[in-house]
């Protein structure tokens, strides 16, 4: 499968849908889908341990997070972004395993995250 020319850059959505959240609720993010510069993505519990605080609480944030992204007036700037996706995934067939799907989109792993990222964050019953 040949990889796949996005009509947007995933590094950069990334960013703009970070913007949108408190600084601690970013970094656990960032952690925890590698969209650093190492692309070292963090279990809960190493992130839990970074912070003094249990995995729950890490989940907790992680849920809170893209919540809060999905309700942000980023998120609806970026929609183009998503609809694009959306429509590689049907064009790919509407089922296609995601190590299949990151690799058709990306050839590095850091925006093999960044687009793994998208994707948790803006799925919504693609059919």
């Amino acid at each position: 499968m040949a990889t796949v020319n996005l009509p947007f850059k995933p590094k950069q959505v990334t960013k703009k849908l970070l913007s949108s959240l408190h600084e601690r609720a970013r970094l656990v993010m960032i952690k925890r889908y590698g969209l650093d510069k190492d692309s070292e993505r963090m279990t809960l519990e190493g992130i839990g341990q970074d912070y003094n605080i249990t995995r729950e609480r890490v989940r907790q944030i992680e849920n809170a997070a893209i919540a809060n992204i999905r309700k942000s007036e980023q998120f609806k700037e970026e929609n183009s972004a998503f609809l694009a996706l959306e429509s590689i995934i049907k064009d790919l067939g509407s089922l296609v395993s995601e190590e299949d799907l990151l690799s058709h989109l990306a050839k590095d792993s850091s925006t093999k995250n960044h687009i793994h990222f998208m994707l948790t964050v803006g799925y919504r019953d693609w059919e």
